[in-house]
């Protein structure tokens, strides 16, 4: 799916090119360290083989994101334990197993994180 016609110029282009240039460095490097805590949970059998340790990422971190910036809620104790629950049933259900294009480029201007 992909966004087309009014609701595709809905999000401003980059006021801060620089900004932008940072995020593409950070969040590949980041997802990368951050994959290696499910590599392990798959090498030590907690998660399906072939779990996609970013996919998982980006399903755990989109909802903290926009519950903290987006609403502006606190991120308790008791809404981290519950969004974790929900992603990793997901995960061993097979859902993170299922191969996973990224069809974006870098971070806000069309690449992969």
């Amino acid at each position: 799916m992909s966004i087309s016609g009014p609701e595709a110029h809905a999000v401003p282009p980059p006021a801060n090119a620089d900004l932008y240039e940072l995020l593409d460095r950070f969040w590949p490097a980041r997802f990368k360290a951050s994959g290696v805590i499910f590599e392990r949970a798959v090498a030590r059998g907690e998660l399906p083989a072939g779990t996609d340790p970013g996919f998982l990422l980006e399903m755990i971190s989109g909802p903290l994101y926009f519950h903290w910036l987006m609403l502006g809620h606190p991120l308790d104790d008791a809404f981290l334990d519950r969004v974790a629950d929900f992603v990793l049933r997901g995960a061993h259900a097979g859902s993170a197993a299922r191969p996973f294009t990224r069809s974006r480029g870098p971070c806000r201007t069309g690449g992969t994180p």
